[in-house]
Order: structure tokens, then C-alpha cells, then sequence
């Protein structure tokens, strides 16, 4: 296999939540998947054996460095909201749609696309600016993909994809 630079993951990335563009994001997002393993292990085994490793739990994070942000955006970054003409209001329920589709684009050095799409996202970001004279309010959002509701326990769906392109 021959490796080459082009195949570099640029760190620009673009975001979007439900088809919407978020806009304009600052410093360093960051995408995640964090596993959770464990061995089945028998009497006599010395330590972790071939094909006896599964896996527990399995999480799909985005977190974005957001810098703009609309009233129709902000419900989108933080669930259990309401926009009213600009008013922004709590609500106090998590409601169906405050699940989205977040879709991040990345590119290659070559210009190829690498797409991250997460199903079911969720927002469990608090709302929490900072004001300081001469610097921007950047909101730390981070968006976690959820499951969906499984009726059998065998038919295992992700609720994330990594897509490059050929």
C-alpha cells in the first residue's frame, strides 16, 4: 500500500443540523466514538481469548466550537426550547424533535469528502457563554447520536456513519 499526503484529513469541517448549515465555528471540533469492551472468559483461560471480545456500549459524539448563532439555530443546538418570533423560551420537555440528523463534512488534501453523519442526535449541552471584552461568545456544543428504539435486541443498527469518498 502506498500512503500519500493527500489523503490527509483537513481540520475545516462544516456542519449541519437537519440540512441547516450551523455557520461559523472556531478552534478545535472534534468527533468521537467511544467503545465500552469486555471479554468472556472461561476457567483455564490465560487472558482475553480470539473472538470472545464484545462490545458493551458504544457512543458517537460531535462536539462543535459554534460562533454563530440565530434563534432558529438555537433550538437546534439546545433541546427542550422554543423560538417565538426570536423569543426564546425553556420548555421543560425533551420532545421528539429535539432529535436531528448532524451531518459534519470534512476533506481530504485531495478534495475528496469524508462524511460523518449521526442519527438520533441529541444535545445534552448546557448553555453556558462567556462574555470577555474583545473575544467572541463560542458556545461549546456537543451533539451525541442515540440509538433507535430496537424491538429486536439481534438486529444491531449504529447510529453513526463514516463515509469517505472513492
Amino acid at each position: 500500500m502506498t500512503m500519500s499526503k493527500q489523503e490527509v484529513i483537513l481540520g475545516l469541517l462544516k456542519v449541519t443540523v437537519d440540512g441547516t448549515n450551523l455557520g461559523y465555528s472556531r478552534g478545535a471540533n472534534r468527533f468521537t466514538v467511544n467503545r465500552v469492551f469486555h471479554a468472556i472468559n472461561a476457567n483455564g483461560d490465560m487472558g482475553d481469548t480470539v473472538n470472545s471480545i464484545i462490545i458493551d456500549e458504544e457512543r458517537a459524539t460531535l462536539s462543535i466550537n459554534q460562533l454563530t448563532m440565530t434563534p432558529a439555530e438555537f433550538i437546534k443546538l439546545y433541546p427542550a426550547a422554543a423560538n417565538d418570533n426570536g423569543t426564546l423560551t425553556p420548555t421543560g420537555t425533551v420532545a421528539a424533535t429535539d432529535y436531528h440528523e448532524v451531518v459534519a463534512l470534512a476533506k481530504t488534501k485531495e478534495g475528496k469528502t469524508v462524511t460523518i453523519t449521526l442519527h438520533n442526535a441529541f444535545s445534552k449541552s448546557n448553555i453556558d457563554w462567556t462574555f470577555n471584552e474583545r473575544d467572541e461568545v463560542v458556545s461549546n456544543i456537543t451533539y451525541e447520536a442515540c440509538y433507535a428504539v430496537q424491538t429486536d435486541l439481534w438486529d444491531y443498527t449504529a447510529p453513526y456513519n463514516i463515509v469517505f469518498a472513492q
